[in-house]
């Protein structure tokens, strides 16, 4: 029995519409990936001095939280370093703890309490905060353990922490509109003002923003980077 074309012309007309949706947005993939890919050449850990013995660590910068709005944002400005950040208001206990020890889980991380330093551990003994004043300082101690106790704090510390940590972002509006955004962390001796070392982050959404608005999964999480292995403790470990 045939199929009156009154059913099929719409189909193939359908069919037509979503093909060419398809060719688009590879086309758009296409260029915005090999933009990516140019970046990446120059997406790297430069290490330009080490120093050991490093008990603590200054943040110039602490990452703001982020929220479902803002990983569906093309423009959010910590869209590339999207691990180091978090959903919760209690940034201590989300960005602060990514550099202070762990602890054998029998209380606060403190010296007779901390777990041998390894490669894949956090290292440092207190982590101090420059607050937005630009000239306050809050230094944190504890770290993760079973019991989640809160970090303690000490205002203004008589003698900060000399090496700090910090990062700039990218936030190219022509970048962003491809989806592709950028980082780099910076370990800084603040006695000398020398720049220790330096790591540049990309991160790509493949799907180019599509369906930012209506679908359940946020686009910025389902980023890919480069380079592969990003972790700021990582990262630290090389330098201090």
């Amino acid at each position: 029995m045939a199929v009156p074309a009154l059913f099929i012309l719409p189909l193939l007309q359908e069919i037509k519409k979503e093909k060419r949706k398809e060719e688009e947005y590879q086309r758009r993939y296409q260029a915005a990936k090999a933009v990516f890919d140019r970046h990446c050449q120059t997406a790297e850990e430069k290490i330009y001095r080490t120093v050991s013995n490093v008990e603590g660590l200054m943040l110039l910068r602490v990452r703001e939280k982020y929220t479902d709005g803002k990983m569906r944002d093309p423009m959010w400005e910590d869209a590339a370093a999207f691990s180091g950040s978090s959903s919760s208001n209690n940034v201590e206990k989300y960005y602060i703890n990514n550099f202070l020890q762990f602890s054998t889980g029998k209380g606060m991380a403190y010296e007779g309490n901390l777990l041998p330093t390894s490669k894949y551990l956090p290292r440092y003994r207190y982590v101090d905060v420059l607050q937005p004043d630009g000239k306050s300082v809050i230094r944190y101690r504890g770290g993760w353990n079973i019991n989640r106790k809160p970090l303690a704090e000490e205002t203004n510390p008589k003698r900060p922490a000399r090496y700090a940590f910090t990062y700039e972002n990218n936030v190219d509006p022509e970048l962003r509109k491809i989806w592709i955004a950028g980082t780099t962390l910076k370990v800084l001796d603040l006695k000398t003002g020398e720049l220790l070392a330096e790591k540049t982050i990309y991160a790509f959404e493949p799907s180019l923003g599509y369906g930012a608005k209506f679908s359940s999964q946020a686009p910025w999480s389902r980023a890919v980077k480069c380079p592969d292995n990003i972790g700021i403790s990582r990262f630290l470990l090389n330098v201090c």
